[in-house]
Order: structure tokens, then sequence, then C-alpha cells
């Protein structure tokens, strides 16, 4: 029995789908009692180490750990697991458990050349064999970030055209697994009447899906608090989308951030095309619940500002070239991106492979989102994939 310990981090669902896909029974705990009777410990990822550590002090599992530890229990340490059992975490503003000698600090930028935080697929190089990598070669892939999108209305699949007639187009579930078994990288799940319709977003999809697929699962549509992100996190998202409420209360952002990484706080911005005045330099003014609602707000500035708030990552979805299959609207992609220092992810507008092309290249974005040129059938994710590796951008091509 795997025993995956509970606090409050971002990949409890993701890490029990594993155990089972390899035939290990495991639970879900954040019972000192039960962490200490346990045979192996689990400590999984995705959050923030300040977060982590506050948890594991009130719950007593701080000192249930060392004690599992000293006692010879073997320990999984997963991204976020790993700083806690180290004796620093620079993210936790000092002490962690101490359970393995050193420190985690922080990339600093431009060393290496990075965007902070990095995230996406990368080729590894094997330089010391160990169980835990059976079956891994050197050139594997793990995580980085290319993207689709489903666009989820009632419980269906739906696509719009620049925000507005959209259309139910099917099965959420159905497609999510469809997408994964092609060769998807990353799903993006919006609800994207959550916010306008003033409810919560609909968890028994999210955790159906999440269900179906091994890959990172982003989720947005009518998160107002951490409480929210808390639920969705839960249900099997690693990564949660802001974007309405955190237009209207920009604290929000630092909040999610704070309780669960930056890494893993996306701020989702709906972009129109104006015109230029004072208000509104840049051309580009953001809009709220669902492209209903202008906000006399400059695109270019509320991400600078998301940014310096704690967002991990900016999904610029531009309602202009939204569903129109005529290519992305580059210009402002491309003027986010060279404004900020973290990833960048280009939405609306693809209908061709030489689309996301452009965009990966002239546009300066890290990943794209595609949406009707998979729903309707017009391309695979597959077929995507070997165009831009044959056009020489690098893609994970073994799946």
């Amino acid at each position: 029995m795997i025993t995956i310990v509970d606090y409050d981090a971002g990949n409890l669902r993701s890490v029990q789908r594993a155990c089972r896909a390899v035939g290990l029974d495991s639970c879900i705990t954040s019972d000192p009692e039960a962490v200490r009777r346990a045979e192996r410990i689990v400590f999984p990822g995705v959050g923030a180490a300040l977060h982590a550590m506050d948890v594991l002090r009130a719950t007593g599992l701080d000192a249930t750990l060392r004690a599992a530890h000293a006692a010879g229990t073997p320990i999984l340490g997963i991204c976020l697991g790993t700083q806690i059992v180290l004796g620093r975490s620079e993210e936790g503003g000092g002490g962690t458990l101490g359970l393995v000698s050193g420190a985690s600090v922080r990339f600093q930028p431009g060393d290496p050349v990075l965007k902070i935080p990095h995230m996406g697929w990368n080729e590894v190089e094997v330089v010391w064999p160990h169980p835990l990598l059976e079956g891994v070669r050197d050139g594997d892939a793990f995580y980085f970030v290319h993207s689709s999108c489903l666009d989820v209305r009632d419980g269906k699949l739906a696509k719009s055209v620049r925000f507005v007639d959209t259309q139910d187009i099917g099965d959420p579930v159905e497609k999510a697994r469809q997408y994964y078994e092609d060769g998807l990288d990353e799903l993006v799940f919006y609800d994207i009447t959550a916010s306008s319709d003033a409810r919560d977003i609909m968890i028994d999809v999210v955790e159906e899906v999440a269900s179906q697929i091994f890959i990172p699962f982003s989720v947005g549509g009518g998160i107002r608090s951490v409480v929210d992100a808390t639920r969705l996190r839960l249900a099997g998202a690693e990564k949660i989308n802001v974007n309405s409420a955190a237009v209207q209360r920009p604290e929000l952002i630092s909040e999610i951030a704070r309780a669960i990484g930056n890494q893993s706080c996306i701020l989702s911005m709906d972009v129109l095309r104006v015109e230029q005045t004072p208000k509104i330099p840049s051309g580009y003014e953001i809009v709220i619940n669902g492209g209903r609602t202008p906000m006399a707000l400059d695109a270019l500035e509320w991400a600078r500002r998301g940014e310096a708030l704690g967002a991990g990552e900016l999904v610029v979805n531009s309602i202009d070239a939204d569903g129109t299959r005529e290519g992305y609207e580059i210009r402002l992609t491309r003027m986010i991106a060279d404004a900020v220092g973290i990833p960048v992810v280009a939405s609306g507008g693809a209908g061709m492979p030489e689309h996301l092309y452009d965009v990966l290249t002239e546009g300066c974005v890290d990943a794209a989102l595609v949406a009707s040129m998979v729903h309707y059938g017009i391309y695979t994710v597959r077929q995507l994939k070997e165009y831009l590796d044959g056009r020489g951008v690098k893609m994970r091509m073994r799946y």
C-alpha cells in the first residue's frame, strides 16, 4: 500500500491514478496516525513550500514524517515534495523537514536563460541509473507546455466564433481521452459560462476528464477563491486559470499563488482589439464574463500586473481571432511575450498548422491552444505535432 500524504498539495489524484495504472494500491490521507503506520510514503507536488509547511506543522504531520524517516520508511518526494524533504527552501522562507541535506533555490532570471517559472516538456539524460528510472531512455520527454483547449458549457463541449454563436459539439470526456491518446501534451478546460452565469464550475466533469488523461490538466471558469482552486485541484486539475474574478479583485492572483504556487496559478486574459486611447494605449482591452463586459483596462498593463501579483503563466485569448481559423493575433502575443518574463500561451484563431508555426516563432509564445481545428476533425493532434516537428519546432514525439 502506498500512502499519499495530503498536505494541501495539488496533484494527489494524479499520483493516485499513476499508482493505479501500474497496479499499486494507494490511499490519500492527512491523518498523522495513518502516515505513521505507512509502509511506503509518497510526498506529492504542485503547490508552494511555505503554505505546505504551515499545513504540516498545523496537522502534526511534520513530526510524523520525521519519525517515519528515522524509522526507515521509504519516502518519495515529487516536485514540491522534494523541496519539503530538504533542509531548506527559498520558496518556503527557510526551514523545511530536513530529511535530506541540501537546499532548494530559485532559478535566477538569465541563469539559465529560462522564463521563470519554467514549464515544459524537456528531454532528459539519464546520468544515474536507478529503479525509479527503469524504462526511461535518454531523450525521453518530461512535462513541457503545448496545449489544446476544451470550452465547456452546461456539461457539453462547445465552440464559439469571437465569443458569440456558441454551439454544442460533443462530449468533453470523450474528446479529452481521444486527444490524450493522440499525443496531446496538455489539456485546458474552460467552463465558458461559469462567470457570466455566476455559478460554480462543474466539478463532476473535471473529475471525469481527469480520470481519463495522464497529462497536465489546466482548468478555468468561475474560480473566485482559494477554496474554489483547492476543490479543483482535489478533482484532478494541476493548474488553475483565473480570469474575470481576478480582474474584479486582483489580489485573488496573489492568494492562489501563495496557496498552490505560482507555477499552478494561471492568468487567462480575454482581449479585444480597440482604438488606442490614453486609457488603452496598447490598443487592446480586457473584457470579462465570457467577452460580455469591457473593463477599460489595458491588456499590456494587466499582463504586467498579473505577473507582479504572482501569476506563473499567461493565456492570451484573442476575442477578434476566436473561432475564425484565420490565424492568431500575432501582434498581441508578441507584444505581451516581450513585456513579461513568464510563459505566454496564445489562444484563438488556429485554423492551419502554419498558424501554429507562425505564433510559436514570429508570435514569440511558449505554447499555443488549438480548438476548432481538432474538435471538428480537420486535423489530428498527431498531424499538428508532426508538421511542427518537421519545421524544426521542438515537439514531444514519443508518447
